[in-house]
Order: structure tokens, then sequence, then C-alpha cells
């Protein structure tokens, strides 16, 4: 078997703060802060002595320390719980300083449970999977309600910054105390009670706009006084938007401006009875005025000034009162509202510290940038955390365009994020580096250094190589990133490796959903393996069942769609039973709709959508979505939706592409029938002709030419090929539009992700046209 120390920076900075003597603090500094190199696949049993060369300034000198470590005893012992084994390793540290030995320092460690062991089958005949992880205790477990959640960061942190903000980028960063925040919670949620007062409809209140600390305390202000949130996406669409006020009856909503207020009251054939407007703007008298008769609109001072006036106790829910409604995004068809109870919240909430503890996360100092919308799951349980630790929570000037700005500023702790965001930066940053090839080889070679340290837990962010090649990079995101945690989609091997070197901290990814509100696994710190989403949390199980109707069998395909059973997981969608019965079973799992397969060691991996996959002639099936994510390296693509046919042997895909860098490598293939105006004065003449007619050019003309068409496909599939793609995967042919897939037009789900049913109806006989002209490449 195999093992790693778990030492993350964090971790270091807790115990040097615990010892006091220089002695002590030298050997844990050097041990630590070289974070050991693993202590060397320890269950093979061998003895080992290791000399490390390490630099001390001591009177604006370096003078060279040499340090012996030595292993004296190894205890090993089999928890019962989780059926892993455990090691505790007895070292003894001696030092050689100025020719002179130190005193002996003993250091006991502790590894963490090893990754080939990444879940346990607790069902032989289901298949049914378990965590093999320990559910640290935590005082999460006190907790009584999703306010409580707050209380408890209230507590931790005082008078310290909660929330920041600023009005523009020149002006000073704005920051709210946690003691103010709690006044403003108290208040809106007693004006927000006496505003539903008499109202015999549900108490639920809707939530529109980007993130913001109004946002966040309405919630907890909801949360305290027993009331339901219902977020709605900014980019929900008008049809999703007015399906959610009708279905959930809403009456009362959060809204950022008098804009969009309108535009509600509007579009829902004005059942809204009263507005909460959080950023009111100079307009908000007059409509208020013009709309009296119709709908009640309040500024969100005016209702904790009606809060002030008719101040209330906190209204504690019981546990199995909704905490909120998350809509999903529709996908297929309308959106769905997943019922959250505040038990499943809190509960949500146990797992996501609890993983944090148990890899020694940095939390005295939590730091976020609040960037993901609010409706999703994913940033609830965020914004929950920062909370919960007491930590400072800072929000977007402007819109996302605007994130590194604001990232450089606020400086946090930790990113959370989306693989598409961490392929932009890999690309952004590779693409600069490579124009200088020296650059690129020893930045290369500085990046496998770190991967191969990173094997062996070692994150560290020192050297000269390191100051010259990374240090710029880690300051797009402020600088003091100490971990990375990435949903939505699994990040490729490359991009994964690349923001683990470059920024020096681990790369947690999660797996989850709005139905299982949040975690069902997550990568282990000491996994640094790519192309899965890790272990099963505590508190969690997981089964693979068969798919008939797409002739998918666990027991002879090895894989099949993901099923879960947590106390998280939504009690049902509301007002809606057959889609419930659908999707959660007599048995309590939620079927996700993913295929799923377990890797040798036990961790998850995703394969794709259950009604994405698709099965070739030959028998083989495709995983578009990881199709599509290798040809998104390509710069010359923008967008691209890859699509099969039973009945044919390859797979075709429709392509929007980068025209920016497309006609930057275009003007050397343009057809001879263009250049016959031309007049040939030496190449470097001509080239220019080329570029003054492409110029001319339109893009849908551009896409229309068979020559752009076949030099696409072989760069894309050049660079599929390099990502691992096997042959059967391929696109054979491509279909350029000009046309962006937006959420408008109805080819983007509100999250950003394609939306296939749209899309496999909206370029139907594009898709017959492309196999009936046979493959593009032979057709040259």
């Amino acid at each position: 078997m195999y093992c790693t120390c778990r030492i993350t920076p964090a971790y270091y900075q807790s115990i040097v703060k615990k010892t006091r003597s220089f002695v002590s603090q030298l050997l844990i500094n050097l041990l630590l802060k070289q974070y050991f190199a693993t202590i060397m696949q320890i269950f093979r049993y061998r003895l080992y002595t290791w000399i490390l060369p390490y630099n001390i300034k001591t009177n604006l000198k370096f003078v060279r320390c040499c340090f012996t470590f030595r292993i004296l005893g190894i205890d090993l012992a089999r928890d019962n719980e989780t059926r892993c084994p455990r090691l505790e390793v007895k070292l003894y540290v001696m030092a050689s300083y100025c020719q002179s030995h130190l005193s002996w320092g003993k250091i006991i460690i502790k590894p963490v449970q090893f990754t080939d062991c990444q879940s346990v089958v607790i069902d032989e005949k289901t298949g049914l999977r378990a965590s093999v992880r320990k559910l640290s205790v935590t005082d999460i477990e006190k907790l009584k309600s999703p306010f409580d959640v707050f209380k408890r960061g209230l507590e931790k942190s005082k008078d310290k910054f909660c929330f920041g903000i600023r009005q523009s980028f020149t002006s000073p960063i704005q920051w709210t105390t946690y003691g103010e925040v709690y006044e403003k919670i108290q208040l809106l949620g007693s004006g927000l009670t006496v505003l539903m007062e008499g109202n015999s409809v549900k108490k639920f209140v809707g939530i529109y706009g980007r993130n913001s600390p109004e946002w966040v305390i309405t919630q907890f202000a909801n949360a305290a006084y027993s009331l339901v949130t219902i977020p709605l996406y900014s980019t929900f669409g008008d049809e999703a938007i007015v399906h959610v006020c009708n279905e959930t009856e809403l009456k009362i909503i959060a809204c950022d401006t008098v804009s969009q207020a309108c535009h509600l009251f509007k579009i829902t054939s004005q059942k809204l009875e009263a507005f909460i407007i959080m950023k009111p703007d100079n307009t908000f008298e007059s409509v208020k005025k013009e709309l009296s008769d119709k709908v009640h609109m309040f500024t969100f001072e005016e209702i904790l000034e009606k809060g002030r006036c008719h101040r209330l106790p906190v209204k504690v829910p019981d546990d199995n009162d909704l905490f909120m409604i998350l809509y999903t995004s529709g996908t297929l068809g309308l959106p769905k509202g997943a019922m959250i109870t505040n038990k499943a919240y809190l509960n949500s909430m146990l797992l996501t510290i609890s993983l944090t503890e148990e890899n020694h996360f940095e939390t005295e100092n939590l730091s976020h940038v609040s960037f993901l919308p609010l409706s999703h799951v994913m940033e609830q349980l965020t914004i929950s955390m920062s909370l919960f630790s007491g930590g400072r929570i800072g929000f977007l000037t402007t819109d996302i365009h605007s994130l590194f700005n604001d990232l450089r500023d606020f400086k946090p702790s930790f990113f959370c994020s989306v693989p598409r965001l961490l392929v932009r930066l890999y690309t952004n940053f590779t693409k600069k580096i490579r124009s200088k090839p020296l650059t690129w080889r020893m930045c290369q070679y500085a990046m496998n250094k770190r991967i191969e340290e990173q094997k062996h837990g070692i994150y560290r962010r020192s050297g000269i190589i390191d100051y010259l090649f990374f240090r710029e990079f880690r300051e797009l995101l402020g600088g003091r990133v100490e971990a990375i945690i990435s949903g939505s989609s699994p990040i490729e091997r490359d991009v994964l490796f690349f923001i683990r070197a470059v920024l020096g901290c681990p790369v947690i990814e999660a797996y989850g959903s709005t139905e299982t509100l949040g975690l069902v696994t997550t990568t282990m710190f000491e996994d640094i393996d790519a192309g899965h989403v890790g272990a099963i949390v505590p508190g969690v199980q997981v089964k693979l069942i068969d798919v008939p109707e797409m002739n998918l069998f666990v027991s002879k395909d090895k894989m099949g769609e993901i099923c879960i059973r947590s106390k998280s997981n939504m009690i049902g969608y509301y007002k809606n039973e057959e889609k419930t019965r659908e999707v959660i079973d007599s048995e309590g799992f939620v079927h996700s709709g993913d295929i799923g397969v377990w890797t040798k060691n036990g961790a998850l991996k995703i394969v794709d959508r259950t009604k994405n996959l698709f099965k070739l002639s030959q028998g083989e099936y495709v995983a578009p979505e990881k199709v599509e994510q290798a040809y998104l390296f390509c710069n010359l693509i923008q967008q691209i939706y890859v699509e099969g046919h039973p009945l044919r042997s390859y797979a075709v895909a429709v392509v929007k592409p980068n025209f920016t860098e497309l006609r930057k490598q275009a003007a050397d293939i343009i057809s001879e029938l263009d250049r016959t105006s031309l007049i040939s004065i030496g190449n470097k003449c001509e080239t220019k002709e080329n570029e003054r007619l492409l110029e001319e050019i339109t893009n849908a003309e551009l896409c229309a030419r068979k020559e752009i068409r076949k030099f696409i496909l072989e760069r894309m599939n050049k660079i599929a090929r390099e990502k691992g793609l096997k042959g059967f995967e391929l696109a054979h042919s491509i279909y350029l539009t000009p046309e962006s897939f937006t959420v408008n037009n109805g080819l983007l789900t509100p999250t950003m992700k394609l939306a296939r049913t749209n899309l496999r109806k909206h370029f139907s006989n594009t898709i017959k046209n492309l196999y009936e002209e046979e493959e593009l490449l032979k057709s040259f």
C-alpha cells in the first residue's frame, strides 16, 4: 500500500505557532516547509535516512544547515469504522548547525487514510458503496436552524469584517461587520414578517439579482423568521421566471433595481404584490407613484425601518420545514423546484465543514469572493461555509468580466470556481508564454518539478523559478489562495496539473447536484490523479444501476446511472409528484441522470449525462461533454456541440469559430479562386493583399467555405489527439455557424451549459446533411 503525509500551509502554520524554542521551530520549519517528501512509501517497511540542505538567514548571512531524519518506529493499526489502516510514525531529527549538534527533537506524524481505498462496498448484491472517511465532529452539530450558521460566525468574529463592496475600482472597499449584518438580518426579518401579516399565501420570498450583501441578508432573514427563499436566476428567461412565480404563488420579490422590478411586474401579468428594491436609483419615487395602485414598492432601507419600528423575536423553524426551493436550470423543459429542508441544509453544511477541517484548510482568516450565482448550490454552500467560519466575503464591483480586478484587491484565501474558468486561465497563460521558447521550456521544467513534489503532498511557493514564472499568475487571484474548489464538471488533466503547480495549492474537485444539495464526492487532498471526482463523502451512499433503454448494464459495461442516498437530499420537486417519482425511488435514492464508473481505487468517475451519451454503430459509447472539453483547447473554437447517430460509425460537430483567431490564420488558405484578382509581387506583398481581401469576407461567408471547415477540423482533431481522445471519439465532419449559443436563443441553459435537446432540434437538418455529405477530410 501507499501512504502520503497530509501537510498543508495552514497546518504547518498551526504547528509552528505551538512551538516556542528556536530549536523546535527550526526542526519543524524544515520538516514541514519542505513537507518531508511524503514519508516515502512507508508501507514497504524500509528505514531511510534523509540529508536535506536548508538555508537559514541569520544576521544577514546565509548559513548552511544539514538535518538528518531517521524513522525509529512504525506502529500499524486498523480503524474498525473506516476499515482503513492507520500509521503512526516516530521520527528523530538531528541538525548540524555551524558544525555544532543541536538537541534531538521527536515529532509524531499521523498520516490519513489511503488513496487506494476511496470507497467501500457495503452491499455486494446491489454494489452499494459508502465512504471510508470518518465524519469529524464539529460544533455545527449543535446548530438548530440555518440562521445559527451565521450566529456561529458572529460568535467567532464578533466585530470583524463580514461583507465587502465598492462603488468603483478606484474607490475603497466598504466593509460591514458581523454585528452590523446581524442587526440588519433581525430588522429585515421583522419587517418582512410585518409586511406579510394577514397574507394567507405561503410565506415565500423571491430574490432576483446578482450576488450582493443584501441578497445574503435577505436569505438569512428569511431563515431566521421561518420564511422560505425562492432564488431566481438572472439568466432564467421570461418563460421560466413566470413559471416559477405562478407555481410558487410568489407575491414578494427582492430585486436589485427598479427596472428589474418593472420587467418582472410586466411579464407576470401584474400578479406580484410587493417589490423590495435593494439598490434604488433616482427613478424609484416616480415609478413607485406610477404603480402605487397596482403594486407596493419599498426600498431595502424602508423594510429595515419597518422592522425597527416593529421588532420581533426570531422564529426558529422546525427541522422538516422548508428552507429554500432551488429551481433547476431547466435543461429539459421548464425548471423544477427542488425542496430543501432545514435539516437537509444543515447536514450538507456538516459535510462541507467536516471536509475543510479534515484537509486542515485555514479558516481563521478565511476570505472569499462571491461571483458564482447564489441561485446555485455550490455558491450557497461556499457562502455558508465562509459565514460559519467567520470569514470575509467580497462581492463583484460590476460583473464577471471584472472578476480578476476584484480577486486582486479582495485577496481571497480560497477560490471557488468552475472548470471553464480554469481552462481560460490555463489557455491565456500558456498562449502568452509559449511565444518565448526558452522561457516556455524553463516554465515546463519548473511545473514538472512542482508536479513531482505534489505527488508527495508537497505544496510550496518558493525558489527563483517560482518567483520568475508563477508569482505573477498567482497575483491574478490575489496571491493568497490556499485551495481551489471546483464543481460543475471534471477538470481536464493538463489544466488540473497546471493550476496546482502554478498556484502551489491543492485543487479539490467536487461532485453533487441541486437535488442532493451539494456534496456527493470530493477528491482527496493526497490524490493528485485526474479524471475522476473523488471519494464518497461521509454520510452519503452511492450505487450504479442499469440503464436498459441505452443497453447499458453495470455487470457487463462496468458503468451505470449514479444514484445517491443522503440526509441532504431534497424531499421532492415542488408541486410535481410525477417528476419526483421519476427521480427519487422507493428506497430514497436520487437518480442523478449521470453515467458513472468506479476506478480501481474506489473513486467515482463521471462519464456523461444519461441523455447525452450516444452509441456508435460499432458499439462504442461516446461522452460528448468530454469530447467538447478537449476540443475547446483549440484556439480556433469558441463553442462546440458534438452529436452522433447509432447507425453511423463516427461523430460530427457544430462549431462556433473564434473569428478573431481564425482571421489571423486564414490568409494562407484562401482558395485559388480568390487569389486570381491579386498581382503577385513576391510572397510578402501577396500575403498583405490576402489579408485585405479576407477583411471583406463576412463571418457567414467564412463559415460556408469548405476549405475553412477542413482547416479547423484538422487543427481541432490534432489538439484532441494530444488530449488523449480515441479515434472513434473524434468528429469526422463539422458545420461552422456564425451564430453564438446563448441563453436568449435557447441553446444554453441558465447555468451556461449546452441545452442539448434544443441544440439537437435546432441543428437536426444540419446534422443530417453532415452525415449525407460523408466525412469531410475524405472529401479532399
